[in-house]
């Protein structure tokens, strides 16, 4: 039934939301008192500061949010350890407080020029491991002689 798939769906999500979880506080077990300040001190600066000027000499056209905003600050230009934050904000926050358009449109425009970068042609070749199948995801606009 619906109810039924929906609810075995739900379990599903918080699964891997669990394991996310347990994941990351995995990585945390390291961590030193004072590593465990300096970045919940950083965490709090982020917040309350906006994109400093200088950080956005890479991206021209940046707009920082309004010093208003109180969403993730995504640390610019984007490193591992700012991913490790945004993911942790949308598993603490979840859909309540999203990404600001700004850094959307950011990482939509970085993705596209390092995606061209690295597969120049539209159509991309890869490689199925033997046993396996290939599945893809996507609009075919009705071209399936493309697939």
């Amino acid at each position: 039934s619906r109810e039924a798939a929906t609810e075995a769906s739900f379990v599903k999500e918080a699964m891997i939301s669990h394991a996310v979880q347990a994941n990351l506080r995995e990585s945390d077990v390291g961590k030193s008192e004072a590593e465990e300040r300096q970045y919940r001190s950083r965490k709090n600066s982020r917040r309350i500061a906006p994109v400093d000027a200088s950080a956005t000499s890479f991206a021209p056209g940046f707009i920082a949010p309004d010093e208003d905003y109180n969403g993730y600050r995504l640390p610019l230009p984007v490193t591992f350890e700012g991913a490790r934050g945004l993911m942790r904000h949308y598993l603490m926050h979840g859909e309540s407080l999203p990404l600001h358009p700004t850094y959307v449109s950011y990482l939509t425009l970085e993705f596209t020029k390092a995606y061209k970068a690295q597969h120049p042609r539209p159509v991309v070749h890869v490689d199925t491991p033997s046993p396996g199948r290939l599945t893809v995801v996507g609009d075919t606009h009705g071209q399936l002689a493309d697939v």
